[in-house]
């Protein structure tokens, strides 16, 4: 029999998070001000659209302002976000070096969902630098759900390598539609690519696959 171990002391996951709100209930006893906001900092994952756009654990500290109420919608949260370390390229190669910031957006909105994502990698060597964003919409039609996705990234003094870049740039269109038989526990559901150029995600941890099955994957776990 042959027994294969690998014990090791990297450290995969450890975060802080809270609600300042909740934290100090003191500031708002009526709960009517501006206190919803939350916070998490450490080695958190991060995962944006479905994982497409970004699917690690990296060193960061993220800040949400909650309960923001929109014309016509019912919830808006607005979130920054830093990280310093973790980070790997679309290659799943560890990126040394190097710091994310970000902003992501949600908004519910009459009878659809929105996410809008923006983030910007620098390369303290200054060359593989990258400005990734993506936009999506869910919405429920009758018994179909539907989402839609459009993310871009572009390079920005990338390093030219005759391997997978580190970051390029290029533009990912995606469609699913999903549906759950009646009296059943299945799920039905179609998806749909298109890509322009050569879109890399903002950083992909390392045994992921690529942006264009992680929906598919998602689904089947």
């Amino acid at each position: 029999n042959r027994q294969d171990n690998r014990l090791n002391r990297q450290l995969r996951t450890l975060f802080f998070q809270g609600d300042v709100g909740e934290i100090f209930p003191h500031l708002d006893h009526a709960d009517k001000g501006s206190w919803d906001i939350g916070f998490a900092v450490g080695r958190q994952p991060l995962n944006f659209q479905d994982g497409m756009l970004i699917n690690d654990a990296a060193d960061s500290v993220g800040v949400t302002r909650n309960t923001i109420i929109p014309h016509g919608g019912t919830n808006l949260q607005i979130t920054g976000l830093y990280g310093w370390q973790g980070l790997h390229g679309s290659n799943n190669a560890a990126r040394a070096n190097v710091e994310v910031f970000g902003a992501v957006t949600t908004a519910d909105i009459g009878r659809s969902s929105f996410n809008g994502e923006f983030f910007f990698v620098h390369d303290r060597a200054g060359q593989d630098d990258g400005a990734y964003w993506a936009v999506s919409r869910t919405r429920r039609f009758g018994h179909l759900n539907t989402t839609m996705r459009v993310l871009g990234s572009y390079a920005l003094h990338a390093a030219v390598r005759p391997t997978v870049p580190i970051v390029d740039t290029g533009h990912l269109m995606f469609a699913e539609f999903s549906r759950t038989p009646a009296w059943t526990h299945d799920l039905f559901y179609v998806n749909t690519f298109a890509a322009v150029g050569d879109f890399t995600s903002v950083s992909r941890a390392p045994g992921t696959g690529g942006p264009s099955r992680e929906s598919v994957d998602t689904r089947l776990r």
